[in-house]
Parts: structure tokens; sequence; C-alpha cells
């Protein structure tokens, strides 16, 4: 598991975060009231039972730094609270506000929470954060075309609340001819091939259009040394492909030969509760090359599936220490 600071990462990059707790408003057009601010500890927790929060980004405007939402569908939904008239920032001082509305869940509902809540040490309803809507996208911007996307939110783990930063893609960005239009191509690095996001690579277009980012005609090349993560694994351990801070689910890729009812299987499902943890206060938190064992694997609840394409989930994991 790996050590998180995400206010100190943030500042690193020169930006700024402020976590407001606000009152619940009785309708949508009642404004936001902040009841307090709320100051996050070194590791980003930030206590239980907040029902509604909003999570205030400032940075300088000529940073290479933007942010933006992302829908159901990957639509872009932009984050900028100072533009003139014709949409361009028109604050040197960028202030960016993102609110998070987690939801009640009751842990004793099974039937409604089985495979993401536990009994916890008190009888109450906790503050569940629905990966949907718990986190804002930054993308930051390098030379040579190089672009970093970021992952910023809040997570719950029976209820108590944590801030957390993850880097989820890493590309260089590159002019191509298709189609007699000049578009943007990526080269992949590390995370999703962001050339299947036509979206996104137009936003790319519009900060290069301002500025944020030079784009060249040349590829830059990523490493060519390929990470196996399946070297030295036997039957019933594994290793972290990815692991998604805000939604807690992961992939585990498993020993070559693995099987699951008789078929072959190359890669499992992980989900947090899965995990065994020393105290039922620990926050799990796992990173790429992690070497875990497990216990079995099983199949994932279907209300749990959304779609994803593993055929299995790893059961009682461990995370494990290598010399």
């Amino acid at each position: 598991m790996g050590e998180f600071r995400p206010l100190a990462q943030l500042a690193k990059m020169g930006v700024s975060l402020a976590v407001e707790e606000l009152y619940p408003k009785e309708n949508k057009k009642d404004p936001d009231v902040v009841r307090k601010v709320l100051n996050p500890r070194e590791d980003g927790y930030l206590g239980s039972n907040i029902e509604n929060m909003r999570l205030v980004f400032l940075y300088e405007n000529d940073l290479p730094i933007r942010f933006f939402d992302v829908g159901g569908t990957k639509k872009i939904r932009r984050k900028h609270d100072h533009r003139d008239e014709e949409g361009k920032p028109s604050s040197s001082r960028m202030e960016i506000r993102h609110r998070i509305k987690p939801k009640m869940g009751d842990p004793y509902d099974e039937e409604r929470n089985r495979q993401f809540v536990r009994k916890g040490p008190t009888d109450r309803d906790f503050v569940r954060t629905p990966s949907a809507t718990n986190n804002v996208r930054m993308v930051e911007f390098g030379d040579l075309g190089k672009v970093q996307m970021h992952k910023i939110g809040v997570k719950s783990q029976d209820g108590e609340l944590y801030l957390r930063i993850q880097l989820i893609g890493f590309s260089w960005a590159y002019w191509i001819r298709r189609h007699n239009r000049q578009q943007v191509a990526f080269t992949v690095d590390f995370g999703p091939d962001w050339n299947e996001w036509p979206e996104f690579q137009e936003r790319v277009r519009e900060c290069s259009d301002e500025g944020l980012i030079e784009l060249t005609d040349i590829v830059a090349e990523p490493d060519d040394e390929v990470e196996d993560l399946t070297e030295g694994l036997r039957k019933g351990f594994g290793r972290i492909v990815w692991y998604d801070e805000l939604s807690d689910t992961g992939c585990i890729v498993l020993a070559p030969g693995e099987t699951y009812e008789g078929e072959p299987i190359e890669e499992a499902k992980l989900h947090w509760r899965q995990v065994i943890t020393e105290s039922a206060f620990e926050v799990v938190d796992l990173e790429r090359g992690d070497l875990v064992s497990y216990q079995s694997l099983g199949p994932i609840p279907e209300n749990t599936r959304h779609g994803n394409s593993f055929k299995a989930q790893a059961l009682a994991v461990q995370v494990l220490e290598e010399d």
C-alpha cells in the first residue's frame, strides 16, 4: 500500500485546496452556504457523516493545469468560474469549485448494499460517495506534448471520508492529419487510450490554442520496456494492475495457467471490501505492482458488474510485503 499525502501532492503542482462543509439545500435553487471549512489530515482524512461538501481549488491562470467533470457518457463539463465574453479565462487567479454530495447508506440493508457495505463498529447509517459523482479531473500539461490526468475527490470506507488524488493517465500528445483535418492524437505511456475519447482530444486542442501545451508532428516515444507483472507469480498470488482510489475497485493480474470454472483467466476484479486489513478502520489504498495473495476466485454480484468484462473477483485478498 502506498503513502498518500494529497495536499502535499497538490502543493507541488502549485495548487492549493480548501474543503468546505455546506448546509444541506432545501431545493436546487438554494445558494450554497458554508457551514465550516474542514481541515484534512496530512493523509487526507476528513471525518465522517458529512453530507454536503465542496472542493475549492486555487491556482494561477498561467499554470498549465485545467479542471473538468466527466459524465457517464464521458461527456466533459468544464470547470471554470472566471471567463470573459470570448470564453477565455479572465482572472490571473483561478478558483474552481466542485460540489460533492455523498449519499446516506444503510449498512444493514444487504439486499441493496450487500457488496459495498459491511457491519461497522457502530449501529448507524453512514455516508457513501458514489464514484460517478465524487471526483473532478485535473489535467497537467508538460513539455513535448506531455499530458497527465489526475482524479481528485472524496471516497468513503464505512462512512469515514478521505480526500484522494490519483494519477490515472499519462500520454504524449501530437498532431496528426486525418480526413483533411488536423487532429490531436496520443501515444499512451500509462492508463486509458485517449485516442478513443474525441471530447478529450478536442479539449487538448483548445488548451493548445490557449498556449498551455505545445504539440508537434513528432510522436514522443515511450519507454520500450514493457513491465511483466506476472513474473514470478504462482497460483493464489497476483499483482495490482490498476486500482481506482475513488471507486475503490481495481484489477489483479493472475499467475499464468490460473483457471476459473474450468476456463483460463488472466485478470480478476478487486473490491476493497475483499482486502483483509489489520484493523476495521484501516483505509485500503493500493498501487500498481503491489503483490497480493487471495483465497479463491468467486462470481461478481450482478448489482456490481456495471458492464465490466471481468469473469471473476478475488476473495479474501491480502497485501504482501516484498523484500
